[in-house]
């Protein structure tokens, strides 16, 4: 019997309820981000990290240019200026900048280009989650677990949900190319590539290219034999190129100015390792209460979890992983109960390995071998490379509550209760 995610989804009946499961996701996420970020809701704002240093003047300098009728192409407020193309976070190109950047305040502006990504972020999970098969609460679950487990923590890092959010529409578009090979998902994966790239935040979606490199044999049926299929490879290819063909008026003035970046040295002020995950860490998945409920900052329990770390600092943003007790202790039960029911082990090791590539690259020890390979030289933080692996245990818990549902038989009502409560429950 094979894996449940390696089957077609089950669609509503008819388009009218395909539409009516939207609005109910849309209904879920807007609710969720109200309640996680009531304070952005009633006009907070947020602090902390490289926002006020960094991302803030960068916004600031753009709206003005706005306001005067210019396009910003240069900013001369920082020594003796730099090109705003080529110093990518400022997004000059980015649709949603173009939108509230021009017509809101600046904080304003910020804050709701955050909330609007959680929500795109909650609802492009749970189409990905709907697309391997997963019922519609436990899509709820996986969506919750993927946006408010690993972001929150990095909410002073504008990049975050931004990437995260075209890390789920692109994993959703590819999985519906793979599985229907129609050209208008492969159309979906270049338009969410090249709005990651037009973001200007290139970290996440070097990490989502290493996901995409391994999707088709991660979620392939067992009877397909995806090696043999240039379809895949090459519409997934071809995807990804035109993807970063409508990306590149941004990609190429980075490239250039990265060039004469100083990072380009090895010195200690720009360590490859820094904000890794200490392997000892990897124990807030099923010891939460350790890192986060003690009398210590996390930062300093960081500090003395010396076991196999890298020689190297890291901060609590970057070494942060978290997916809830319960939903960990659902995708345990879901791999459990698969192999009792006498299940195709098979999937679940692709999927496994696929978590443990991302907890290996975490923890920053594969860097010194990697560092002369584009991509993973390029960037600091070696603990944003666990998203991969919160990827995969937030569809697993989802796995874990329809099983959890088949199980005991909940069904009709009783089975939209035990949804809904699991969902609650873990936030």
């Amino acid at each position: 019997m094979d894996s449940p995610v390696e089957h077609e989804p089950t669609p509503s009946p008819t388009w009218r309820g395909q539409c009516l499961e939207t609005v109910l996701t849309a209904g879920v996420a807007v609710a969720f981000c109200w309640f996680f970020w009531r304070v952005l809701w009633s006009g907070g704002g947020v602090i902390g990290g490289d926002l006020y240093p960094y991302y803030m003047p960068q916004k600031f300098w753009l709206q003005q240019c706005f306001a005067q009728g210019e396009w910003p192409l240069w900013n001369p407020l920082v020594g003796f200026g730099y090109p705003i193309l080529g110093e990518s976070q400022t997004g000059a190109f980015y649709p949603p900048n173009l939108l509230l950047y021009r017509w809101l305040d600046l904080n304003t502006a910020y804050v709701w280009s955050q909330l609007g990504h959680y929500i795109l972020a909650f609802m492009l999970f749970t189409a990905l989650s709907r697309r391997l098969g997963l019922s519609l609460f436990a899509s709820w679950l996986s969506a919750t677990v993927f946006v408010y487990g690993w972001f929150p923590p990095r909410i002073c890092l504008e990049w975050a949900i931004i990437g995260g959010t075209w890390l789920a529409g692109s994993l959703w578009s590819a999985t519906a190319f793979l599985q229907s090979h129609r050209p208008r998902w492969a159309l979906m994966v270049s338009l969410c590539t090249a709005m990651s790239l037009l973001a200007g935040h290139y970290n996440l979606e070097f990490i989502t290219l290493l996901m995409l490199a391994a999707w088709p044999l991660v979620v392939r049926q067992e009877n397909v034999a995806v090696w043999r299929n240039g379809r895949v490879w090459g519409g997934l290819g071809v995807a990804l190129a035109c993807g970063f063909c409508m990306g590149a008026v941004q990609l190429l003035p980075t490239w250039e100015l990265k060039q004469l970046s100083q990072r380009q040295g090895d010195g200690p002020e720009f360590s490859a390792t820094y904000g890794h995950l200490p392997p000892e860490a990897i124990s807030q998945l099923w010891m939460p209460w350790r890192w986060y409920a003690g009398n210590e900052p996390m930062d300093r329990s960081l500090e003395q979890s010396q076991w196999l770390a890298v020689p190297d600092a890291t901060n609590q943003a970057e070494a942060q992983i978290y997916v809830g007790a319960i939903p960990f202790l659902l995708a345990v039960l879901a791999l459990w109960w698969k192999r009792r029911e006498g299940e195709s082990l098979t999937a679940s090791w692709r999927w496994a390995l696929l978590a443990m590539v991302g907890l290996l690259l975490a923890t920053g020890w594969p860097t010194y071998v990697l560092r002369d390979v584009p991509g993973f030289s390029f960037f600091r933080g070696p603990g944003r490379y666990s998203s991969i692996t919160v990827v995969v245990l937030a569809i697993w818990a989802g796995q874990g509550l329809d099983a959890v549902r088949r199980k005991w038989r909940i069904q009709s009502i009783k089975s939209r209760l035990v949804g809904l409560t699991v969902v609650a429950v873990s936030l």
